[in-house]
């Protein structure tokens, strides 16, 4: 039987790895299950018949074997990030694949309804959607376009701010009639249960006001998908943080949308692919229809 070829995912999980420190931050990071990264290591490893990393208390540090597949990994991921760039720099026009990630909420909440209106005028070019509520790093080609809620953007993309996207505290019904109302000028959650974000989202500035803002309450669960969050708080779990455009018409508002929540929506790509007709084509389109839905991302009511 013939050597396995050349496997990415495994090279992507070395990689992250490496610079994380950690499987788990390196799953996050490249939008994988911690599951999956802790097999393409392992299959990695055997196939380099050495442990690539010291598994020790504070992380995972590179063995000797490691180090050496350090730097010719390296100039593999770029040399593949730059032969990707090029090939899809031969534009095919309005037709084609555009790859796109973008949080889950706006996945499940908007997006859909954009495609549509976009996929009847331009039927030749074909989307592809990511889910991931980490950022994807737009320079290691991973997707074209990433629609992301940012307070700025980082990383090697260009782009600009869409719109803004504004939060606010719900709950449902059910949960109301056992407990009191909050009330907004003092914001007391003694004898409140609260849906938080997961370590993994502790970045956003919706996670940073909860855990400043309801540090008196119970913490029912944490969640790393706000779809999770929103059925939760149907449940009756507890207060979740969540945008207005997702949870308006599911749960009762209990404040006004903070500031400090708020948030910009940035429609970014790569530097290089900016120009080709079908991705200005989707960027133009979902500009539109962002600049359109501005009232509900603001949670105008």
């Amino acid at each position: 039987m013939g050597k396995r070829g050349f496997d990415r995912g495994e090279l992507e999980t070395f990689l992250a790895v490496a610079t994380h420190t950690s499987v788990g931050k390196a799953a996050a990071a490249l939008g994988v299950h911690h599951s999956t990264a802790l097999r393409q290591l392992a299959s990695l490893e055997a196939r380099a018949g050495a442990k690539l990393f010291e598994r020790l208390a504070t992380g995972y540090r590179l063995t000797d074997a490691g180090h050496a597949l350090l730097e010719s990994g390296e100039r593999l991921k770029a040399g593949l990030a730059d032969f990707e760039a090029r090939l899809a720099s031969c534009d095919a026009g309005l037709a084609g694949a555009v790859r796109v990630t973008t949080s889950d909420g706006l996945a499940t909440a908007l997006l859909p309804r954009w495609l549509a209106g976009f996929g009847a005028r331009h039927p030749e070019i074909e989307v592809q959607v990511r889910v991931a509520n980490t950022i994807v790093d737009l320079a290691e080609r991973a997707v074209d376009v990433a629609l992301r809620p940012a307070r700025r953007p980082s990383g090697n993309m260009v782009g600009r701010k869409a719109g803004t996207i504004r939060y606010s505290l719900y709950a449902s019904r059910e949960y109301l009639r056992r407990r009191p109302r909050l009330d907004p000028e003092r914001l007391d959650f003694a004898g409140h249960a609260v849906i938080g974000y997961d370590s993994a989202l502790g970045f956003f500035s919706t996670a940073e006001w909860l855990e400043r803002t309801a540090a008196g309450a119970r913490v029912a669960a944490r969640c790393d998908h706000l779809g999770t969050m929103l059925a939760a708080a149907q449940a009756g779990l507890g207060i979740a943080a969540l945008p207005c455009f997702m949870a308006d018409r599911a749960l009762v508002r209990l404040i006004e949308p903070p500031e400090a929540m708020s948030t910009g929506l940035w429609l970014l790509t790569h530097p290089e692919l900016r120009r080709m007709r079908r991705i200005r084509a989707f960027l133009d389109y979902v500009w539109d229809a962002v600049r359109a839905d501005q009232a509900l991302l603001a949670g105008e009511r």
